[in-house]
């Protein structure tokens, strides 16, 4: 891993307008594109909406396509590497994907793997476990609830994995000003930074949606976004008050993840597979 500016930027999610949601985030890349920044994280289904509601299949798009083109051309303007969420359709089937893009094309995308409660009736869930390269560093991408399971995140180490994005698109109850030291799912995502010795980029929408007709109470997202370190210290994060949009930008140096990695008590150091119990052993199971 080289030295490596970024930015994760909370925007406002809007459902099925996808010029706004776009146009929003290209104003969002010309100002961290300002402080050179090499990369730019942007929230769960930002592009199209996080609603749950059939419209979502309807709002899908194909990856590569109109969208992805449009945001390769906003990353080259930026000269950054822009990573956003978006609904997918492939087979006429939805999911919940963020995507990597630069100037000259897609570099990748992850599909959402582990869904909470109602996710499974509006998007399918992907099987794929991928890190990409995206010149500075290896990436490795846990959509919001994926972000809670250690066997993903440790996998994405495994995969050589130096830094996570952890997008997200949730309420939490606790003001974004204090999320990282009071909320138990903030202390989660840094604990698992810590266990990988890997930087945490995180990322939640903005704002409030008013009543519609996919939402009878409407929505609220809390802006937070920011950056933990390999050590699970809180590097940078949005400390406004209110939820609106907001950026966070952090420089991530190489050398604090080896520091890290070198502790002899690090814990994939220490890791003893094979006294674990197998998973998918189906004999271990029958009997349990």
């Amino acid at each position: 891993m080289q030295k490596i500016k970024v930015a994760s930027i909370s925007t406002q999610n809007y459902i099925g307008e996808t010029d706004r949601s776009i146009r929003d985030l290209a104003r969002w890349a010309r100002k961290a594109s300002e402080e050179n920044v090499d990369l730019m994280v942007f929230p769960e289904l930002g592009i199209n909406g996080y609603v749950h509601n059939s419209v979502s299949w309807d709002l899908a798009e194909e990856i590569p396509g109109p969208t992805t083109d449009r945001i390769v051309r906003i990353a080259e303007e930026a000269n950054s590497v822009i990573c956003f969420g978006m609904l997918e359709r492939d087979a006429d089937v939805a999911y919940n994907t963020q995507v990597l893009v630069n100037g000259h094309g897609i570099l990748g995308k992850q599909r959402k793997i582990h869904m909470p409660m109602v996710e499974y009736l509006y998007w399918r869930s992907g099987f794929e476990i991928e890190t990409f390269d995206i010149g500075k560093a290896r990436v490795g991408i846990m959509i919001c609830y994926d972000s809670l399971f250690t066997e993903l995140a440790r996998s994405l180490y495994f995969k050589g994995a130096e830094v996570l994005i952890m997008p997200f698109a949730y309420n939490t109850s606790i003001p974004r000003s204090r999320f990282p030291e009071e909320d138990i799912t903030a202390l989660c995502y840094r604990t698992t930074s810590y266990s990988n010795g890997c930087y945490g980029i995180v990322c939640n929408n903005a704002g409030t949606r008013k009543k519609n007709k996919w939402e009878p109470k409407g929505s609220k997202f809390p802006g937070w976004a920011g950056v933990f370190g390999p050590d699970g210290s809180v590097v940078s994060f949005t400390r406004q008050r209110g939820n609106g949009e907001a950026m966070a930008l952090a420089e991530l140096e190489p050398e604090e993840i080896a520091k890290r990695r070198r502790n002899s008590c690090f814990v994939p150091r220490c890791l003893k597979p094979e006294i674990y119990y197998h998973i998918n052993d189906s004999d271990q199971t029958a009997k349990a």
